[in-house]
């Protein structure tokens, strides 16, 4: 029972940690820059940053969750990216807005959401891992789609952008003290077996992955075994493909529709309705993932993406700007809820928080790219044309890559010899 405890928590601390810092941010950004006096691609730059150090602070958030548990990472997580607000929010150097808005809470962030996350989720669900993993992947859609029309609200109602970097940083600390107080690493730490493991051994572990409807191995993989194999560098070229698409539409969304005429309003509205339909596919796909390879789940949504994306190119008017937003929404939370399951069934769960920490910075190293890269095109031609049209050829591509990426039996483990 406390799984389900644990996992509703879980929710909590995703939301209220990932919805205002990261799509609010997307709304802030424009304000922001005008207020500091700042172009699109300086401004940009912090979200960048904040994005890249989300992911490469996964192994520093392994380390730490090893060192100090789930409690306390997800706790300290808190302080440090109200931290990170707190400075953008009373300060207006631009050397200060990228520490506060990029590396503090880009750090804060990575310590309280996707890592410690998934990586609970995977620990305390086998059979109904993928639905578990969706409903957990939901919460953060479902912040995104409360914090950008309520920080939208909150800068108009204020005049001023620093209202937004103030309810970021509180939202960090109620999400800390959530985690403080429900968070555990394993069932194994209270006494309890995972969900759909008959016991707390590696027979019950196989017996759980031989009657699971989709494929997973039957033992647990080492971390050096699974980084020689094909799949699973696959698995994370598709996944940064699509982590490239959303940090790009997060970032530039409102910026592009604003200059195709559409009203800051509609323009906040949809960036608001992705994060929705973004989470609402989440935690259809989840119990999908446990009837359907999730392979195949990452594949549609790349497309879903690609065609989301074409459709951004001439969104001047509501029900295109919506249509597009749905599209690429669905997409992107369809292929997101894919990949943790989809390392954790072919790897095994023992694995998974290093082989994740792994993909997390690899993959955040291409999406940070996105929005200083996008910002920069518009600065040159004015426009977000090219952007578009260039994401949406490279979903394709990882489209055929993530159908590809079919999974391998696990080597057999070594024999110890008996001692003479």
């Amino acid at each position: 029972m406390y799984r389900w405890i644990l996992l509703g928590a879980l929710c909590l601390v995703y939301l209220f940690g990932i919805g205002p810092a990261f799509y609010g941010f997307g709304v802030a950004l424009t304000p922001t820059a005008e207020a500091l006096g700042l172009s699109r691609a300086q401004a940009s730059l912090g979200y960048s940053l904040l994005a890249l150090t989300l992911g490469l602070a996964g192994p520093l958030v392994a380390w730490l969750i090893g060192r100090i548990g789930s409690r306390w990472t997800i706790f300290v997580g808190g302080l440090v990216a109200a931290g990170g607000a707190t400075l953008v929010a009373t300060t207006s150097a631009y050397p200060l807005y990228l520490i506060g808005a990029g590396v503090l809470l880009g750090l804060g962030v990575a310590m309280q959401t996707i890592l410690p996350g998934t990586t609970m989720v995977t620990n305390w669900f086998a059979r109904r891992r993928s639905l578990a993993m969706g409903i957990f992947l939901t919460a953060g859609g479902l912040g995104g789609f409360i914090a950008a029309p309520t920080i939208s609200s909150l800068i108009a109602a204020t005049g001023t952008y620093r209202t937004a970097w103030w309810a970021i940083a509180v939202s960090g600390v109620i999400a800390g003290v959530i985690g403080l107080v429900f968070a555990r690493d394993k069932p194994e730490d209270m006494g309890l077996a995972p969900d759909g493991v008959a016991q707390g051994t590696a027979a019950g572990v196989a017996q759980g992955a031989a009657t699971a409807r989709v494929y997973q191995t039957p033992r647990e993989w080492g971390v050096g075994a699974a980084l020689r194999t094909p799949t699973f560098w696959m698995i994370v070229a598709a996944s940064s493909v699509f982590g490239l698409g959303l940090q790009i539409v997060n970032s530039q969304l409102v910026a592009h529709l604003s200059a195709l005429g559409v009203t800051a309003g509609v323009a906040a509205g949809a960036l608001g309705t992705m994060a929705l339909l973004s989470a609402v596919s989440r935690l259809i796909g989840g119990p999908i993932g446990d009837r359907v390879e999730p392979r195949m789940l990452l594949a549609v949504g790349l497309i879903g993406q690609l065609a989301g994306a074409l459709l951004l190119v001439s969104a001047s008017d509501t029900v295109l700007v919506y249509t597009a937003v749905v599209v690429f929404g669905v997409g992107y939370g369809v292929a997101f809820v894919a990949v943790p399951s989809l390392i954790a069934n072919y790897f095994g769960r023992e694995a998974y928080p290093r082989l994740y920490g792994i993909r997390l910075p690899i993959a955040t190293v291409v999406g940070a790219i996105g929005p200083v890269a996008a910002g920069l095109v518009f600065d040159a031609v004015g426009s977000y044309t090219m952007v578009f049209i260039g994401y949406a050829v490279l979903a394709g591509g990882a489209a055929v890559i993530a159908f590809l990426a079919r999974p391998v039996s696990a080597p057999e483990p070594v024999p110890v010899a008996d001692p003479v």
